[in-house]
């Protein structure tokens, strides 16, 4: 399964109190953890890493009736879109997106990155908790600084029905500077520089179907059907052709926004 597991006891553990460290090696990943405790684990002092994280790992695991994690990941360092790409791509037997996560996996990491470069530019401040709960997996409280005095939260549920799995999405966006923001995507001739936008939606992901719920421009203008309907055309051919990553794909986004701009 391209899982190997070390662990080194220290001298003073007791049956009631089990101190050491163990080292986890998972596909290309190196988990390294220090614990103490009995049944309730503390972790400290402890790290992730690939080719594409470097993250400090500290928090509790719990084993007193089920197994049980809250965790709290520092990330120093993160190439989000070849990470997701590299283990999960829909090829591989792990892909969770599709196959679902297991309901005996339930837990919190609370992520937190100072920055880390993208398609838009340097992003910052980073925060979400990822929450696995009987099969079903959300990120809560997300949020991120964009360039040009821009934020964006948002919050995401992945389903645990393996027949149709899908993910229900809520996203809020705020510029003060919206003009200079949107020619990252070549749109030039955006003439507002605050705005804001809120979606709310769902993806099919086994038939890279999006589904926009509600869209509402500058907390007053919504949307009415028949744009929705177009956006999600153009979103299902532009981005969504290949599968969910398609969302971390600049050039694909470049498409779309190309598209429903005109």
């Amino acid at each position: 399964m391209g899982i190997f597991l070390s662990s080194i006891f220290e001298p003073s553990s007791t049956l009631e109190e089990v101190t050491g460290k163990s080292q986890i090696k998972l596909f290309d990943s190196i988990l390294t953890v220090n614990f103490k405790g009995k049944e309730k684990f503390k972790i400290y002092e402890s790290f992730f890493r690939n080719k594409f994280v470097n993250s400090k790992v500290d928090g509790e695991i719990s084993f007193a009736d089920n197994f049980f994690f809250d965790l709290n990941l520092g990330v120093n360092q993160i190439n989000l879109r070849k990470f997701l790409l590299y283990y999960f791509f829909p090829g591989k037997n792990y892909n969770f997106l599709i196959s679902g996560v297991s309901k005996k996996i339930n837990g919190k990491l609370k992520i937190h990155s100072k920055n880390t470069n993208s398609f838009v530019g340097r992003i910052n401040d980073i925060k979400m908790s990822l929450v696995f709960e009987n099969g079903d997996m959300k990120i809560e409280n997300g949020s991120a600084i964009l360039p040009h005095d821009s934020k964006i939260n948002f919050s995401i549920l992945h389903t645990g029905n393996h027949k149709e799995p899908f993910l229900d999405f809520s996203l809020s966006f705020y510029s003060n500077n919206a003009d200079k923001f949107l020619r990252k995507f070549n749109i030039y001739d955006f003439e507002e520089n605050k705005t804001s936008l809120l979606i709310n939606g769902k993806i099919d992901l086994v038939k890279n179907k999006i589904k926009f719920k509600n869209i509402v421009r500058n907390n007053r203008e919504k949307l009415d059907r028949r744009d929705i309907l177009n956006l999600e055309n153009n979103f299902n051919e532009f981005v969504l052709d290949k599968g969910i990553f398609g969302i971390l794909d600049f050039f694909r986004l470049k498409k779309f926004t190309k598209e429903i701009s005109g």
